[in-house]
């Protein structure tokens, strides 16, 4: 059997041969697929609005530590428990349910900056979450997936262990306190203050009331102390991880390449380009037709 190949057949194949090899041989990036490929444009943005959140962050956070550090918090808590304790065994006196109010008004203080500091916390944190996808999708969209990469991304996704559950996967010692929590904890000290008084009859009932408010704060304190110290560590991590992907992108992994590469690479692009070109005008080129003479009936 006489096969006889055109060049109108072989072409064709030669350009697809010619894509095949650019596909393997060409350092392209890697897939980007949907939203991720408007990351880079939103990132200015992104890091705007981050910038803007931690500021007022910061100032909740540099708030609550000037009050504990002006404040000996673990001789105000024996102080006020001391206080109750005073004051459930004289409701009557007048002096020792004053002392109490002091006392429990300095634990409504420290309760309105921890409230403050949660509510900072909480706006922020969703804010990271974002800068964090939003840094992932930036990073596929302009960085070949290489293990230096990957290996940029190690101490986030470590970071992020450390949290209470449902973000962290340790124990939840102590445990996440939302921010709404320790705002209900402030309206219930304010409002059993505000009803202490030494005529009142529920004086026992009241100065209950307080020992517990004391005891719930002490323990989101713990919990808030935590958490935020979580956040602070997150942005600087994002921030660092920020500054290194773009210095990837920026020199890339181009300019690792062997020159014979940088070469091969270039010359390989012309070419694909060349072959495309000469296939599909081959391809729509007018062809002429040629008859063969048959026997006669």
């Amino acid at each position: 059997m006489n096969l006889k190949l055109s060049s109108r057949m072989m072409l064709p194949w030669l350009a697809g041969l010619a894509v095949l090899l650019g596909v393997w041989l060409l350092p392209l990036p890697g897939q980007v697929f949907g939203d991720e490929q408007f990351s880079a444009a939103r990132m200015p943005q992104t890091r705007t609005d981050i910038e803007t959140a931690a500021a007022g962050f910061e100032r909740a956070k540099n708030n609550y530590y000037a009050f504990v550090h002006s404040h000996d918090m673990q001789a105000l808590l024996a102080t006020v428990q001391r206080a109750v304790a005073e004051a459930k065994a004289n409701p009557g006196d007048p002096a020792r349910i004053a002392a109490l109010r002091d006392q429990a008004g300095q634990v409504r203080d420290y309760t309105a900056v921890l409230s403050d500091y949660a509510d900072a916390g909480e706006q922020l944190f969703p804010l990271l979450r974002y800068y964090d996808d939003e840094l992932m999708g930036y990073t596929r969209s302009v960085t070949p997936p290489t293990n230096e990469v990957r290996t940029l991304t190690f101490p986030l996704a470590d970071h992020m262990r450390l949290y209470p559950p449902p973000v962290g996967d340790l124990a939840p010692d102590p445990p996440w306190v939302p921010a709404s929590e320790v705002r209900s904890q402030l309206a219930s000290i304010s409002t059993h203050l505000a009803a202490l008084n030494s005529q009142a009859p529920t004086v026992p009932a009241t100065v209950d009331a307080i020992s517990k408010d004391v005891a719930n704060v002490w323990e989101s304190g713990r919990s808030i102390e935590r958490v935020e110290s979580l956040h602070s560590i997150y942005l600087g991590l994002l921030q660092t991880y920020d500054t290194q992907i773009q210095e990837v992108a920026r020199t890339g992994n181009r300019a690792t390449l062997p020159a014979w590469r940088k070469i091969a690479s270039a010359a390989l692009t012309g070419a694909v380009g060349l072959l495309v070109l000469a296939g599909v005008a081959f391809l729509l080129m007018p062809q002429r037709r040629q008859t063969e003479a048959g026997p006669a009936s």
